[in-house]
């Protein structure tokens, strides 16, 4: 089990937690197991460093203003991960923009 402990400027702390019981696969999956938490943690947090605060922006010289967050998920090489992230319209409908796919390069 692993969890965030801080996060401040950029840099995040997450302590994590292995059970060593059982047989030696049995040992091996779970390191595997909390590796895997702790990438997915790291990740959701590198994630929200490319999203915005909700506050209309200007693309192209177009007004946008935030429809407000929407889950996704996004597949890592930790496993997958549920991100809540601003999205972005303009008054006259049409295409929506995420800011947080652009700027991660998703």
């Amino acid at each position: 089990m692993a969890e965030v402990i801080a996060v401040k400027d950029e840099e995040v702390v997450i302590q994590v937690r292995i059970k060593l019981n059982g047989s030696m696969l049995d040992r091996e999956e779970s390191i595997q197991s909390a590796v895997n938490d702790v990438g997915c943690l790291a990740t959701s947090e590198a994630f929200k460093r490319f999203d915005t605060t909700g506050a209309p922006i200007r693309i192209d010289n177009v007004r946008m203003t935030s429809k407000g967050v929407v889950k996704k998920r996004y597949e890592t090489p930790y496993g997958a991960i549920d991100i809540e992230r601003y999205v972005y319209q303009t008054s006259t409908g049409g295409k929506t923009y995420c800011p947080l796919d652009e700027h991660a390069r998703l």
